[in-house]
């Protein structure tokens, strides 16, 4: 039996530059960074005998107010996770967008473990994207 997911989502981002050292004459001013997307998409889940295999296609857009740019893309993600016991689960997900000229993917492993009764879940990932570029994160979701 397949399950469908549908979801939908507003990421707001600001960032200020700290401590930035340039050895040039004069002054050199560097405005905070804005960023806002909005997407959505939906999932398609699955059961197999040794986890879930999930599919989604997305629809994104997103404003920058760095160079004032508006755009819109799409992308997806595949998704696989498997039941390590009642409580803990490995997830193995490849994830691609394209928007405009620019495209990017992304390889990630991680490990979920309930916390809390089931109320919230502890997450510990690695992943590498298709710059090569690697990131290591550990964080905590609560559900409500």
């Amino acid at each position: 039996a397949m399950t469908l997911k549908p979801r939908a989502g507003i990421d707001l981002g600001y960032a200020e530059t700290v401590g930035t050292e340039i050895s040039i004459p004069g002054t050199l001013e560097i405005d905070p960074a804005n960023l806002a997307r909005g997407f959505v998409e939906v999932g398609f889940a699955s059961e197999t005998d040794s986890g879930t295999l999930e599919f989604a296609p997305r629809l994104f857009c997103e404003a920058n107010d760095d160079d004032d740019a508006e755009a819109c893309g799409f992308g997806g993600s595949i998704d696989f996770a498997t039941a390590e016991s009642a409580s803990a689960t490995w997830n193995v997900g490849l994830d691609y967008e394209a928007i405009d000229d620019r495209q990017s993917a992304s390889f990630d492993v991680a490990r979920s473990t309930e916390i809390l009764s089931g109320l919230g879940a502890s997450r510990s990932s690695f992943g590498v994207d298709v710059t090569g570029a690697m990131q290591a994160a550990q964080t905590l979701e609560f559900s409500w």
